[in-house]
């Protein structure tokens, strides 16, 4: 592939990006959704479309799994072509559905597909064809992914809010308060979701147009790789797959926490919507200089040492978390600190699971289903525990998690899982 081909693909590579992250936008757009249908039924809890975030989660896990297997079969392009048309196309429909219950699940279902579809494909044909840098290579892939709720937090929040309207404090059962958006933005909100469909599409196509659709036919090294040397039982008998499976879990809760949440808390302490959105796309920006950061990091030290000291960078600011509600100033700094911090974390397991199970790549399609309790971790907390404990002890809680971690990867060992393959597992393997 010469130098003009390569920067075609990772043209299309980035394009494909801004979308990949769409699940992580949702923290910016839920405000607005859970407005639209409260006010059409007042009965409606806003903090019940926190949902949509581990529903999401858990269609990322069943269709990675699905695409795991598709993988070995079909190029990863087609894949991605196919797979990922289908679900902005539905996202298009879920803009037409006028029950909230039904919308968090078909809502969620579509967001997580779209990571499904999109992020292991993307990562394998780039692998494919540039095998020597894969550690910037995940870096420019999460990069492009972060710098897609840049683009996505300021269209939504000019489609949706144009004039900059305030949320309005309701009860809900005549205790627990919540931000409300007016109808003129609520009314909005379907017509958003069709524009961040079409727009994704259209990111997207670029995409299709600039990829490779086929193998790369000299990367001898991946095609000698793609031959497992484990099995289902395996894997579940290997420590080391169950500790990145934990690892995932209690690593991101916190990145997911603050994602989902940013939104929500910025309206309660700081309330002006636009500088919330607005602080949003400059974390997400900043996580983009992260991800190339940790990328190039990892390249270069182990990934013991360069996660280790980002969680503890990170658990330091989750439990000072608490002051920058006092100025608009801190709550940015706050916000972006732990957007960059949060970056090196899923690059970081990715590449030690590439590093412990080198020619069992699929191995990581389940490791992934950890990331489901940390999914869930939000709605848990801000539908049940936050009202009674506060966000302060929540953030403690988070950060204790968070700590947990830590531990989980001073313990993990280093040296490469590498199995010789006997006959008789070759043959259950084929």
């Amino acid at each position: 592939m010469n130098k003009q081909r390569k920067i075609l693909v990772f043209i299309g590579a980035i394009f494909l990006g801004f979308v990949n992250n769409s699940l992580f936008y949702w923290g910016a757009f839920m405000p607005y959704v859970g407005s639209y249908f409260y006010n059409n039924d007042n009965s409606v809890n806003i903090s019940d479309f926190v949902i949509v975030m581990p529903i999401g989660q858990l269609s990322n896990s069943v269709f990675s799994i699905l695409v795991g297997y598709t993988i070995r079969y079909i190029y990863p392009y087609w894949i991605l072509l196919f797979g990922s048309s289908f679900t902005l196309v539905s996202m298009f429909f879920c803009s037409y559905i006028t029950n909230p219950y039904f919308f968090c699940w078909a809502y969620g279902l579509t967001l997580g597909a779209i990571v499904s579809f999109m992020f292991l494909p993307l990562v394998w044909i780039l692998w494919d064809y540039f095998p020597a840098n894969k550690g910037k290579i995940s870096g420019i892939v999460l990069a492009a992914g972060s710098f897609g709720p840049v683009i996505f937090n300021s269209i939504i929040a000019n489609i949706v809010n144009p004039y900059n309207y305030e949320a309005t404090t309701v009860e809900v059962d005549g205790q627990e308060k919540q931000k409300v958006f007016g109808t003129f933005v609520s009314e909005r909100v379907p017509m958003t979701i069709r524009w961040l469909a079409l727009i994704s599409l259209f990111f997207c196509s670029i995409g299709f147009i600039l990829m490779p659709h086929a193998k790369n036919p000299n990367n001898t090294e991946i095609q000698a790789k793609e031959v497992p040397t484990m099995t289902f039982i395996d894997m579940l008998k290997s420590p080391k797959a169950w500790n990145l499976f934990f690892l995932m879990g209690t690593s991101l809760n916190s990145n997911i926490y603050i994602q989902a949440m940013y939104k929500v808390l910025g309206m309660i302490y700081i309330n002006d919507d636009h500088f919330i959105s607005y602080i949003g796309s400059a974390g997400f920006a900043v996580a983009c200089i992260g991800r190339l950061t940790f990328g190039a990091l990892y390249d270069r030290y182990s990934v013991k040492r360069v996660l280790t000291i980002d969680l503890l960078m990170v658990i330091v600011f989750l439990i000072t978390f608490n002051i920058s509600f006092s100025s608009k100033f801190l709550f940015a700094l706050y916000f972006i600190m732990l957007s960059f911090g949060g970056t090196a974390i899923y690059s970081g397991i990715l590449l030690q699971g590439s590093s412990d199970f080198p020619r069992d790549k699929w191995i990581f399609t389940y490791v992934g289903i950890g990331l489901l309790p940390g999914f869930m971790v939000p709605y848990i907390f801000q539908r049940f525990i936050t009202p009674i404990i506060g966000y302060f002890t929540t953030l403690l809680i988070i950060s204790g998690i968070t700590g947990i971690s830590v531990v989980q990867i001073l313990l993990h060992s280093e040296d490469t899982c590498s199995m010789k393959i006997s006959p008789e597992k070759e043959e259950l393997i084929e």
